[in-house]
Order: structure tokens, then sequence, then C-alpha cells
């Protein structure tokens, strides 16, 4: 096999991957976006990689925006990497103290 041909095609499966592991994301940024709390695509990547489920994640900072209070997205994937169980509470409690 001529290996120009291979390189190509593992380039290729390569883009193929990483398009759909940036399609996996595309739900959560779109919800993110459209509530008026947007969150970079390259941030959603960071958190899959800093081992955040982005779903509850970016819901959870939709709903501090949406009280308007001052709370980074990195703030909230702290509380959850500190303590997943307690999470919602934790969230609650961050933003009746901004």
């Amino acid at each position: 096999m001529d290996p120009k041909l291979l390189l190509i095609v593992l380039v290729g499966v390569i883009q193929c991957a990483l398009a759909l592991y940036l399609l996996t994301l595309l739900p959560v940024w779109l919800r993110a976006r459209r509530s008026q709390a947007p969150v970079p695509l390259g941030k959603l990547v960071g958190l899959r990689l800093y081992g955040c489920p982005t779903a509850p994640v970016v819901d959870a900072y939709i709903e501090a925006k949406r009280v308007d209070t001052a709370v980074t997205i990195d703030d909230i994937a702290k509380l959850w990497k500190a303590s997943p169980r307690t999470f919602q509470a934790d969230v609650q409690s961050l933003i009746l103290k901004k």
C-alpha cells in the first residue's frame, strides 16, 4: 500500500473521530448559547478532559446566570470535582451566596 494513501486514510479517520467528539458537545453548547450563558467550545472540551460531565455543569451554570450571579463555569466545575454527590446543593448555596 502506498504510504501517502495510508497517511491520508489515517488523517481522515482522526478527523472523523474528532468531528464525532465535537458533535457530542454541540447540544450542550447550543443550550448554553440560547440561554444567554455562552460557554466556549474549547472550555467544554477542557471540562470533559478535566473529568466533569458537561451537561450538568453547563445546566448549573445556566441556572446561575439566570439569577445574574458572577459565577464562572470554572467555579461550577470545581464544585463538581469537589463533591459530585452534593453538587446541586452546593450550586444552590453558591448562587444564594453571591
